[in-house]
């Protein structure tokens, strides 16, 4: 990967946004030169959902090519590789942390201690086995009735939970701030994109970028549209109000998380539309 060069904020633009937010959500290289900073990076989560684009299509088309040599039980399984493979599993390993923290502990303190650790435990390990399976699930389900399907429901997935996950950061505070053991030196991965919500032109470009697919997807199964908006609404509401009262705010885990569960009930909302 080509490493970005840091820069003042104030000399960057869209390009750089764009391209931060490519660096610090996914494994892919990104062009010599962009600037980077983390005044650069907390900007640059106004292009969060736009990731989604890029990752589902990459899955997407994984599951398409698949097809051609496998039964859509094997396809789906690249396919899914796929988008864990360019992010570096980076939101699944937010939903492992969270589940081995709320899991094992009712201490503030204690979930974010625990969440912070590199090691996985029993809660994590079983978790994310669940979800990975009921993802699967829904994907056969969806790919047996038609595999163009499966793929418009793959983008819309990956797009539209991003914007679940970052609109839980617009809405929350940063819990890590009152914690000071998150690192030798008080630092965190995640507290550059965590000093403040975004700007409401931020916020409509965001999600300005979730319709296209939509748009699509309803001329597919407009039911589909409505079945997947309401479950990302659901898993907004359900984590806004328990991280609220578990630990008064959110960490990166927790949007990682968030992130996982509304595109597995995206997956979910769209295969009940078939049932």
């Amino acid at each position: 990967m080509n490493e970005p060069t840091a820069s003042d904020p104030k000399a960057a633009g869209q390009w750089d946004f764009f391209w931060s937010s490519v660096m610090f959500y996914t494994r892919l290289p990104v062009p010599v030169g962009v600037r980077h900073s983390d005044e650069i990076l907390n900007r640059s989560r106004q292009y969060f959902p736009l990731i989604g684009v890029i990752v589902g299509a990459i899955s997407a088309v994984t599951l398409a090519l698949a097809d051609r040599l496998f039964t859509i039980g094997i396809a789906v399984v690249p396919a899914m590789a796929a988008s864990v493979l360019v992010t570096g599993a980076f939101h699944e390993d937010g939903l492992a942390d969270s589940f081995d923290g709320f899991g094992a502990s009712r201490d503030p303190q204690r979930i974010l201690q625990i969440m912070k650790d590199s090691r996985v435990g029993t809660f994590g390990v079983v978790g994310m086995v669940l979800v990975l399976l009921a993802k699967y699930s829904a994907l056969v389900t969806l790919a047996g009735w038609s595999v163009t399907m499966a793929a418009v429901v793959l983008v819309n997935a990956h797009t539209v939970s991003r914007l679940t996950a970052s609109t839980v950061a617009d809405l929350l505070p940063y819990a890590r701030q009152l914690d000071t053991e998150t690192s030798a030196d008080g630092s965190s991965k995640i507290k550059p994109i965590a000093d403040r919500p975004l700007t409401l032109g931020q916020r409509a470009l965001s999600a300005a970028t979730v319709l296209p697919g939509l748009v699509i997807l309803g001329f597919i199964d407009g039911f589909m549209v409505v079945a997947m908006a309401l479950a990302c609404i659901v898993v907004l509401v359900a984590s806004v109000r328990y991280l609220r009262a578990r630990l008064g705010g959110y960490t990166g885990d927790c949007l990682g998380a968030t992130q996982q569960l509304a595109e597995l009930g995206c997956y979910v909302g769209a295969a009940a539309v078939l049932v």
